[in-house]
């Protein structure tokens, strides 16, 4: 996988060998950034289910002053670790290595973007309503500031937020994205 834009293109990621997990397509990635690129210079990003972490680091290369990924499996953090070191990044990204829901709860830096992309069999559960709760009612999102969620086609109902809206709805191939403003 690369980073396909910015001041790191081209640049490859490491990924665990023998791990099971859906990195976000290309034509997702692209859809994102070409939405939220015009505030991204100097943005805080939070990644939250980071995986390979190819979204924050997109966005750094796309001009973000600094990235949180938030990941709990020891296989990944360990990339994420890797991909930092070999991109030269260690001043401008954050690894939170444990659940979401600690993250919300113990983070304080306000976040212009927050990225959502858990493993598709957790959206339509009890647990991700209570991440996206927690997160509605936190203060991790800066005023105006974007939550994108990325989800199977057809399996996230989005809760009753208080301060969340959703702006926009999109699909792309097995993939769906939500966009909402704080």
């Amino acid at each position: 996988m690369r980073i396909f834009s910015g001041t790191l293109r081209q640049k490859e990621l490491v990924l665990p060998k023998n791990q099971d997990f859906r990195p976000t397509t290309s034509k997702l990635r692209m859809q994102v950034f070409n939405i939220c690129q015009q505030g991204l210079e100097g943005a805080h990003m939070l990644d939250l289910f980071a995986g390979s972490g190819a979204m924050g680091f997109e966005a750094i290369s796309r001009g973000a002053a600094h990235c949180t990924f938030v990941e709990k499996e020891k296989a990944l953090v360990s990339a994420l670790h890797q991909n930092i070191e070999n991109l030269g990044l260690k001043n401008v990204c954050t690894v939170f290595p444990g659940d979401v829901i600690s993250a919300i709860k113990k983070l304080s830096q306000p976040f212009s973007f927050v990225y959502i992309d858990p493993p598709y069999d957790l959206v339509d559960t009890p647990f991700f309503q209570e991440v996206l709760i927690a997160l509605d009612q936190s203060k991790l999102i800066e005023k105006g500031g974007t939550v994108f969620i990325e989800s199977r086609k057809n399996t996230l109902s989005l809760p009753s937020f208080s301060s969340l809206s959703l702006q926009s709805r999109r699909r792309s191939g097995q993939s769906e994205l939500f966009e909402l403003e704080f």
